[in-house]
């Protein structure tokens, strides 16, 4: 374990958390969906940590994501449709 982050780096990974993994899970055992927004806080690398670093622009993104889905949504109730092409959102 103590060989993860000189890993981790090798690999060019930039973020890791264990929550998402489980709230995807879930999400899809129960046919449900969900996503993730990640502020970075901490800085594992220099042992650094900024607190509120990120938080306010990470939920304005994640308030327009759900917006965003849920016209999507919509669009596919009104078309009677069970899955989102991008034909179905006349973008253009």
């Amino acid at each position: 374990m103590e060989d993860l982050l000189p890993t981790l780096q090798k690999a060019g990974v930039l973020n890791f958390e264990m929550e998402t993994a489980t709230l995807y899970t879930l999400t899809s055992l129960h046919g449900l969906r969900a996503g993730s927004i990640s502020a970075v806080y901490a800085n594992r690398c220099t042992n650094e940590f900024k607190p509120d670093a990120g938080e306010e622009n990470a939920i304005k993104i994640a308030n327009e994501a759900t917006k965003i889905l849920y016209e999507w949504d919509k669009t596919k109730r009104r078309r009677k449709k069970r899955w989102l092409f991008p034909s179905l959102l006349n973008i253009g």
